[in-house]
């Protein structure tokens, strides 16, 4: 009897595979992911905003130390993303019309292959040319340097401390179409130009959707779905107001008798 049952399982085991109905169930394992995804990318701009406060009172050790952590939640969102492309290879696979039976082992052999992956990349694939983190490091160097754009980060040189290899480039913050500060600035992704946003918007509507870019000498056409919102330019133009109106205004010092 006990062989017959045990016959009977294994049958029922061996016969086993997931089908392209099942692949629905999947859902809620990708909400899980994507909230804890939303709490990672929280972490980050904390560790961005405070690196920022520490800038301005020149506490470059406690930045240091704020830049472990911002490496390990970069690491942590490559596990996750990991994590969700060994998930998605089950439904992909049924999707495919192949058979699964055995969902454990295909999502180890994916997630062990991309984590070999990652953990073979030098620190520089992994962090300087990561967008995100150049992102981070890019908020903290336009404290004290609004006006100049960030040289590019490189290969940590033996010492281990990472070096600056280009010298530095002076940015405008004026739009090339109004002539004045940029609001709300946005950047084309082909030239990498920057307008305001009213004045961009405007003149591609005005243009039926393309306009060679307003830029003296550059023959790229601008279109909307080109152009994304610049928050770092934001951020630098509120500097190099802030910074322009100081000195515009300077303090005088009287004796007081």
């Amino acid at each position: 009897m006990a062989d017959q049952i045990l016959a009977s399982t294994q049958s029922v085991l061996e016969n086993f595979h997931l089908k392209p109905e099942d692949i629905s169930k999947f859902t809620a394992i990708y909400d899980d992911l994507d909230s804890l995804a939303q709490l990672i990318r929280r972490g980050q701009n904390n560790i961005t905003l405070h690196c920022k406060e520490r800038e301005e009172l020149d506490q470059t050790n406690q930045i240091k130390e704020m830049d472990m952590h911002m490496r390990k939640l970069l690491d942590l969102e490559t596990t996750l993303n990991s994590t969700k492309t060994a998930i998605e290879k089950i439904p992909n696979d049924i999707t495919r019309g192949e058979r699964v039976n055995d969902v454990l082992t295909i999502y180890d052999a994916e997630l062990s292959k991309l984590d070999n992956e990652y953990n073979n990349k030098s620190e520089k694939d992994k962090y300087l040319t990561n967008d995100r983190y150049v992102l981070y490091r890019e908020h903290i160097w336009n404290v004290k340097h609004a006006d100049i754009d960030m040289p590019p980060l490189t290969e940590e040189n033996n010492n281990n401390d990472e070096e600056i290899v280009m010298g530095p480039t002076k940015l405008s913050f004026k739009c090339p179409i109004t002539t004045s500060w940029l609001e709300q600035p946005m950047t084309s992704r082909v030239c990498k130009h920057s307008f305001t946003k009213s004045a961009i918007t405007q003149l591609i509507r005005i243009n039926h959707g393309a306009v060679t870019c307003p830029v003296s000498g550059c023959n790229k056409y601008i279109r909307m779905d080109i152009l994304y919102d610049d928050e770092l330019l934001a951020d630098k133009v509120k500097r190099a107001k802030e910074k322009a109106e100081e000195e515009s205004f300077p303090t005088e010092f009287y004796d007081i008798e």
